[in-house]
């Protein structure tokens, strides 16, 4: 069997087409697609995300509607060792749900949990891409705060005198009576 010179330049000129198909849809309108679903802080949450609690497998519809700090961490992460006290001091103060999300497996983010920040609730996300794709969570240590169905507070990094003061006010209604101030 004989392949003639147009069918090859055929076969070459489709097998381009495609390439370049691919390129255009993995390039421009997976990330444009992708953009529309991240939230930006301000933004309303919309289709809650799912966590599971580690300790009893609990599903935990992440809404937003009451007051969440979520922090995301690594065992390993110098920065996030840097931060667990003030993670610590706020758990402490605002009296509130504290979920923490380590990015590795679930006997290390507990046990480096239980060391530091013994009052979060380690948490681990049911669909784990698309909770760091909305939040657009890049590294860590990440600090989320959730509150009236919208991101509040999104800090990579430790934190600053500003991301304290909207978390006490966040939290302020949720405290019975407490005077109790972050800042």
């Amino acid at each position: 069997m004989r392949i003639s010179r147009d069918s090859l330049l055929n076969v070459a000129t489709a097998t381009i087409a495609l390439t370049a198909v691919t390129v255009f849809v993995n390039d421009r309108i997976r990330p444009a697609i992708a953009e529309h679903a991240r939230l930006d802080q301000g933004e309303s949450l919309g289709k809650p995300l799912l966590l599971r609690t580690i300790s009893t497998g609990d599903t935990i519809p992440l809404t937003g509607a009451d007051p969440t700090l979520v922090i995301v961490f690594q065992s390993t992460c110098d920065v996030c060792e840097r931060v667990a006290p003030e993670w610590r001091r706020i758990a402490q103060s605002i009296g509130a749900r504290l979920l923490a999300l380590g990015l590795e497996s679930d006997s290390a983010a507990v046990v480096w949990l239980n060391r530091r920040i013994p009052m979060a609730e380690p948490v681990t996300a049911i669909e784990l891409s698309i909770l760091l794709d909305r939040f657009r969570i890049r590294a860590v240590p990440t600090t989320l705060l959730l509150a009236e169905g919208q991101l509040q507070l999104v800090r990579i990094g430790p934190l600053q005198t500003g991301d304290l003061i909207a978390i006490d006010q966040a939290f302020a209604a949720t405290r019975k009576g407490s005077a109790a101030e972050l800042h």
